[in-house]
């Protein structure tokens, strides 16, 4: 069966966990960036109601994931729930974060790599030296995912989804410039990352794995938190008295994480390697489905994604630097 066409932009995370309760249950779901009153928490508390097997909780904060745990202990007693600590924006954590779950020897069913960050103001670089978005939103979940794969293909037919955005229209990977140093813009530097999360997607995808994308919606979490009000006006997405922009619609939060749950759990998206649909940014048909890459959007598959994002050989080319970018800080 399809993704019900009747799913969109108000879905609910809890309508389309109860949808797939049956692929939800038993099954062995890890979620990063979980804070409280975030995509994933929501997703995780969902996900909760319908039985599944194991939840693993990861996030930078103790504190931020104990509230979320408690809070889903409430909604649903009965599942175990495990806790991670991983600041992503390291590389040395995110790796040692993979060997803790490694060390579990356990199956891992659905990787949701949802923690990110957005428009940092100036440019930061990390404690391996690299730019923080690219290395919060790509190297430390590239170094993470590469960690747990052993576990991750325990599993009968295990999936990756990463939290991309409509952002990544924003940018291409700037290859040429992925440390910002000859120039940095926050939003670009934000988009480079979130296509960086699409195209990791398309490696995985063409290296035998199930690997999707998506953009949530806007939704006002903490990711927002950089925003200024001249941002979102020039983005569109308010105007200048702080009215919504016409035609702008922010979700709720649990529409939000909807579309994370049909990422996770659709079916017909195991071994999909095409986009099907109206093409709306000059990438044809038969050029998406080369690509190995699906990107989601209010629930439904999209092509309204550029050709960028899901090119083969940008992929390649990002992995390769990944790998090589990894080697240098954990050497």
């Amino acid at each position: 069966m399809p993704i019900p066409t009747e799913f969109g932009f108000h879905t609910t995370s809890d309508e389309v966990a109860k949808h797939f309760a049956p692929q939800i249950e038993g099954k062995t779901i890890l979620i990063t960036g979980v804070s409280p009153n975030g995509l994933g928490a929501e997703t995780a508390a969902a996900i909760a109601l319908q039985k599944p097997k194991l939840l693993i909780l990861a996030g930078r904060s103790p504190d931020k994931i104990r509230q979320t745990q408690e809070a889903i202990a409430e909604l649903a007693p009965d599942v175990e729930i495990k806790t991670l600590i991983v600041d992503l924006s390291s590389l040395k954590q995110a790796r040692q974060a993979g060997e803790e779950v490694e060390s579990w020897c356990i199956a891992i069913d659905v990787l949701i790599n949802n923690a990110g960050i957005m428009a940092i103001p100036e440019r930061e670089l990390t404690e391996d030296g690299y730019e923080a978005h690219f290395a919060t939103n790509h190297l430390g979940p590239f170094v993470f995912t590469t960690a747990i794969l052993p576990s991750l293909r325990r599993a009968s037919s295990p999936r990756i989804v990463n939290v991309s955005s409509w952002g990544h229209h924003m940018s291409p990977v700037l290859f040429e410039d992925l440390n910002a140093e000859k120039s940095y813009e926050k939003f670009a530097r934000y988009g480079h990352s979130k296509t960086a999360n699409i195209l990791f997607a398309v490696a995985f995808t063409r290296r035998g794995l199930c690997a999707v994308s998506l953009h949530p919606g806007v939704v006002r979490t903490a990711l927002l938190r950089h925003l200024t009000h001249e941002d979102a006006v020039v983005i569109g997405f308010i105007k200048e008295d702080y009215s919504v922009s016409d035609g702008f619609r922010f979700k709720s939060l649990k529409e939000g994480a909807a579309t994370h749950i049909v990422a996770a759990f659709e079916p017909t998206l195991q071994g999909k390697s095409a986009c099907h649909g109206e093409v709306t940014i000059g990438l044809t048909e038969s050029a998406y489905a080369e690509s190995g890459g699906v990107y989601l959007d209010n629930c439904q598959i999209q092509s309204n994604v550029e050709a960028y994002a899901v090119d083969p050989e940008n992929a390649e080319r990002l992995w390769q630097v990944s790998e090589e970018l990894v080697a240098k800080a954990l050497a």
